[in-house]
C-alpha cells in the first residue's frame, strides 16, 4: 500500500515545501481498530522570507536555502480513522546553502578588520538521528497533527577558520493541518456472459 502527497507550511518568516511517500508493509485490523507499520521518505525545501532578506535578494545576496531528506520507520495505531497515534525512528540529511556573493562580501569585511573568514564554503551538511511521535485527530479529508521529534544532531561546519560543533541533543515540536484527496477508483468491467456451446 503506497501513499504520496505534498505539504506547504509558513511560519516565522520561513516557507517549506515538501513531497513525501509512505509504503505500508504490514497492517492488522479488527472492527474499527487497526495497526500498521510503514517506511516513509520525505524531501523538502525551506527558504526564508522577511523584509531584510528581500532587500538582500534584490542586490543578489539573499539566496539562503535548506534542503532536507528524511527516512522514517513508523508504527501507527488508528481508531476509526478519527484518532491516530504514531511513532518510530527517524533519520534526516540536511544541506544548508548561502549565496556566494554574501559569503565573499562578509569575508572581504573580515579581511579589512584582520579577522578570520566567517566561512569558505557556500554550503554545509548535517544529519539527525532520533525518534518521532505524534497524534492526529480528524475525519476523512482533514486532520490536525501534533508531533514531537527528539534525537541527536550532527553538524560540524567550518566557521571563523575552525571546525565548530553545532550539534547536540535536539527537541522540536511541529503542528500541521493535513488534507487527504481521495483517488477515484475505476469500476471493474462487467464480466461477459459465458458462451454456451450448442449440443450436437
Amino acid at each position: 500500500d503506497l501513499d504520496a502527497g505534498f505539504r506547504y507550511t509558513r511560519a516565522n518568516f520561513h516557507n517549506q515545501l515538501g513531497l513525501d511517500a509512505k509504503y505500508r508493509f504490514w497492517d492488522w485490523k479488527v472492527d474499527r481498530l487497526s495497526q500498521a507499520a510503514a517506511v516513509q521518505v520525505r524531501a523538502s525545501k525551506i527558504w526564508l522570507s522577511n523584509p531584510a532578506l528581500d532587500v538582500l535578494d534584490f542586490i543578489q545576496l539573499g539566496d539562503f536555502s535548506r534542503y532536507d531528506l528524511e527516512v522514517n520507520g513508523l508504527y501507527t495505531l488508528n481508531v476509526a480513522d478519527i484518532f491516530k497515534v504514531y511513532g518510530g525512528l527517524k533519520y534526516q540529511f540536511t544541506y544548508l546553502g548561502a549565496d556566494d556573493n554574501a559569503i565573499k562580501l562578509t569575508n572581504f569585511g573580515a579581511d579589512q578588520l584582520g579577522l578570520p573568514h566567517i566561512a569558505e564554503d557556500t554550503g554545509f551538511t548535517g544529519q539527525f538521528f532520533g525518534t518521532c511521535a505524534g497524534v492526529s485527530v480528524g475525519y476523512k479529508y482533514f486532520y490536525l497533527l501534533v508531533e514531537l521529534n527528539s534525537g541527536y544532531s550532527y553538524l560540524r561546519p567550518v566557521l571563523f577558520g575552525a571546525k565548530r560543533n553545532l550539534g547536540g541533543l535536539t527537541f522540536y515540536p511541529a503542528v500541521a493541518l493535513q488534507g487527504n484527496i481521495p483517488w477515484p477508483e475505476r469500476d471493474a468491467p462487467d464480466a461477459e456472459p459465458a458462451k454456451t456451446q450448442p449440443h450436437k
